[in-house]
């Protein structure tokens, strides 16, 4: 049976080839049923965390001294994730290039994820929306805010925008399957994490 898995990730930056993976979060759902399963854990990126990035999200390096490093960490958020898994995040583009570098800088295939940009569907849904970014799309939807700009606050802040965007649908999965796009390499801006856009 195909899973829908809503996710975010923290980074120590905005690229994936001088930055790294910082925290890795996902919630398992299905929109019709209030039960959900989640993951998160931070990972050790191997250099001091930038001030600007422990202002935002609150990490520090004394939190991430013990932790896995990336690869091992991402390992096993897929693990959790499935085989069958579809992955939905805010301006996607961000957080599967920083999932791929971290498999290509450690030498092993990036993993072929069957992604969906949320992004890009509020963009369609929404299209006077006054902003696209995660935290006013939730506000607007009637959804908390508080704690975004950590993965599973986030993570989940994207399970109720696809809760919102499927509820009239009969089949979400299938909704969902049809939306699935192969990751292109994005436009520069459009690697901003989805705190910054517009």
């Amino acid at each position: 049976m195909a899973i829908l898995i809503a996710f975010d990730i923290e980074t120590t930056g905005l690229s994936p080839y001088e930055h790294t993976l910082l925290e890795i979060a996902g919630v398992k759902f299905h929109p019709h049923e209030p039960a959900a399963e989640t993951f998160q854990e931070l990972a050790r990126p191997g250099a001091a965390i930038p001030a600007a990035v422990r202002d935002v999200t609150g990490i520090t390096d004394e939190m991430v001294a013990a932790c896995r490093p990336p690869i091992e960490v991402v390992r096993s958020f897929l693990a959790w994730a499935g085989p069958d898994a579809y992955f939905l995040a805010h301006n996607a583009s961000f957080d599967t290039r920083f999932i791929n570098a971290t498999f290509l800088n450690g030498a092993e295939p990036a993993p072929n994820l069957r992604v969906v940009d949320t992004l890009a569907w509020a963009r369609e849904r929404f299209p006077n929306a006054a902003s696209h970014a995660l935290g006013p799309l939730l506000g607007a939807i009637g959804v908390a805010t508080a704690g975004l700009h950590r993965a599973l606050a986030d993570a989940m802040g994207v399970r109720a925008l696809v809760t919102h965007l499927l509820a009239d649908e009969p089949d979400p999965v299938r909704a969902v399957a049809a939306r699935v796009r192969q990751p292109a390499l994005p436009r520069r801006q459009s690697l901003l994490p989805d705190s910054m856009l517009d």
